[in-house]
């Protein structure tokens, strides 16, 4: 979707629209399809500093937030966190040469041929739990 413009919002007035950012604001509602845009540290500090005013609040934005500094310490520490517990080398392996043959496929994904089937959660298996012409799971 383009825009986020509704083209009339009346509640027993007159209907104001301004354009903001590819999109609109009306009242209390700002709009726009452009994603990213509070990552920008000047243009959120104006934006906030805007809206505040606009709802009669005070607010001063910190001067010194940086969002791509902290974007970018979250990602270092998850990377850290990532590295000490998981098998990063079996996750390579899998990424490069796929899943080890013989795994069992989950439903909806699909049966290979000659690959054992569970069935979801809470479904119970075997010959008596197959309905009439269906086959039963193989576990």
């Amino acid at each position: 979707m383009k825009r986020l413009c509704v083209k009339r919002l009346c509640v027993k007035r007159l209907c104001v629209k301004r354009p903001f950012l590819d999109g609109c604001r009306t009242g209390a509602v700002w709009g726009t399809s452009w994603h990213g845009t509070l990552e920008n540290d000047e243009f959120r500090r104006a934006f906030l500093t805007e809206v505040a005013s606009l709802a009669r609040r005070d607010f001063a934005p910190a001067p010194d937030t940086d969002f791509a500094a902290i974007r970018q310490q979250r990602l270092d520490l998850l990377g850290d966190l990532m590295a000490s517990h998981l098998d990063t080398g079996a996750l390579c392996r899998l990424i490069e040469e796929g899943a080890p043959p013989g795994l069992p496929v989950l439903p909806p994904a699909g049966v290979p041929s000659g690959l054992p089937v569970l069935p979801p959660a809470g479904v119970p298996s075997g010959p008596a739990a197959a309905p009439p012409g269906v086959p039963p799971a193989r576990i």
